[in-house]
C-alpha cells in the first residue's frame, strides 16, 4: 500500500496560503491487493508548536533579523536531548475528516489506485509559518490509514506556508505615542557631580510593517554635571520560548539601529535621527492559541551616562503587521 499527498498550489506567486482561504488537495491510494485490517482513510489538518532551548542561558542577542524562516521541516529530533536542554511542544489546531470507512462501504479495502479529494478552511486566528534555531511553528495535512485500534498503518504528510493577517490599519495602531522618563542622578564624590535628568520619546504610530520606516523624536533635558556619551534608537524584537518544566528563553534583536551625538552636561537636546526601517520579517504573533512562543516589538531609546549606575532607558510596544497603513501604501 502506497500514500501520496498533493496540496493544490494557492492563487498567489509566493505559494503562501492565507487565512479565509480554500485548502484543498489529493490523497493518492495505490493498493496491490486486499487489505481487511483497514478500518478507515482521514485526512488531517494540524499546526503544531515545537521550542527547545538551553537551559544555561536565559536571554540571546542576535542582530540577523532574518534568522526566521517561513519553511521548516518538522523534526523533533532537530532539538538537542541533552540534560541541559528543555523542549515542549504544542498542537494548536488540529481538523480531520474521514475520506473512507469500511463501516460505510462495509466491505474491506480492495485493490486498485484511487484518489480522494479534501478540502479545508483555513482558521482566521491560525497562526504563521515560523522557524529558527529554538522553536517552530509548522502547517501540515496528514494522511492516514487507520486499523480497527485507530493504530495508524500508513501515513504520509505534505506541509504548507500559511502567513497570518496582522492589519497595521487598526485605529488604535494608528495613533501617536510618548514615554517620558526623569531621574535625579546623584553625585559620586566630588569629581562626579549629580542633577536632574529628562528624557521624552515620541513616535507618530505604533502601527508599522515591512519595507515602512518609524520616525522616532527624542528631547532630552540633561540637568547634570555629566555627559549623555550616545542615544541609541533601536528596533527590537523580543522572542519568547516557554518549555514544559516552566523555563522562559528571550532572544533579542536589535533589528536596526541609530545612535547621537553625545549631550554635553547641562544642556537640552532635541533629537531626530533617521527613520528606523522595518526590513521583511515575521508579524507580531501574541495570545491568542500560541502560548509558547510569542514575538514582540519595541523601540527602544536608551541613553548611555556616563559614571551612571544603569543606563536609562524607554521601550515602547509597537506591532509590526503584515498589511501596510493606508497613508504608506497610497503614497506608494
Amino acid at each position: 500500500m502506497k500514500l501520496k499527498l498533493e496540496i493544490d498550489a494557492p492563487p498567489n506567486e509566493h505559494d503562501l496560503f492565507y487565512p479565509g482561504m480554500i485548502l484543498s488537495g489529493k490523497l493518492y491510494a495505490k493498493s496491490t491487493k486486499v487489505h481487511k485490517d483497514y478500518e478507515s482513510i482521514t485526512v488531517t489538518l494540524m499546526s503544531q508548536v515545537h521550542v527547545g532551548v538551553d537551559l544555561t542561558k536565559e536571554t540571546t542577542t542576535t542582530n540577523n533579523p532574518h534568522e526566521y524562516k517561513t519553511i521548516v521541516p518538522d523534526n523533533e529530533s532537530a532539538f538537542s536531548d541533552d540534560s541541559l536542554y528543555d523542549t515542549s511542544s504544542e498542537t494548536v489546531m488540529r481538523n480531520s475528516i474521514t475520506l473512507w470507512q469500511r463501516a460505510f462501504v462495509g466491505d474491506h479495502f480492495p485493490p486498485g489506485n484511487f484518489v480522494y479529494h479534501f478540502k479545508f478552511t483555513l482558521d482566521e486566528s491560525s497562526l504563521p509559518s515560523y522557524g529558527d534555531g529554538r522553536g517552530r511553528i509548522t502547517h501540515k495535512i496528514i494522511g492516514d490509514i487507520l486499523n480497527e485500534k485507530k493504530e495508524v498503518k500508513k501515513s504520509a504528510k505534505k506541509h504548507f506556508t500559511f502567513m497570518n493577517i496582522v492589519d497595521a490599519n487598526e485605529p488604535h495602531l494608528m495613533q501617536p505615542a510618548m514615554m517620558e522618563v526623569s531621574r535625579v542622578l546623584r553625585s559620586i564624590l566630588w569629581f562626579i557631580p549629580g542633577g536632574s535628568f529628562n528624557m521624552k520619546v515620541t513616535i507618530p504610530r505604533t502601527g508599522y510593517s515591512p519595507n515602512d520606516v518609524i520616525p522616532v523624536a527624542v528631547f532630552i533635558d540633561n540637568g547634570s554635571g555629566r555627559e549623555i556619551r550616545q542615544v541609541v534608537a533601536t528596533l527590537l524584537r523580543t522572542t519568547m520560548y516557554k518549555t514544559k518544566g516552566n523555563y522562559t528563553h528571550q532572544c533579542h534583536c536589535h533589528v536596526s539601529t541609530t545612535i547621537s551625538n553625545p549631550v554635553p552636561a547641562h544642556t537640552t537636546a532635541n533629537w531626530e535621527p533617521p527613520p528606523l526601517p522595518v526590513p521583511d520579517m515575521i508579524s507580531t504573533v501574541t495570545g491568542g492559541k500560541l502560548t509558547i512562543i510569542e514575538i514582540k516589538y519595541t523601540i527602544r531609546v536608551t541613553a548611555f551616562i556616563s559614571w551612571a549606575y544603569k543606563d536609562i532607558m524607554i521601550d515602547i510596544p509597537i506591532v509590526i503587521g503584515n498589511v501596510q497603513p493606508a497613508s504608506i501604501a497610497t503614497n506608494e
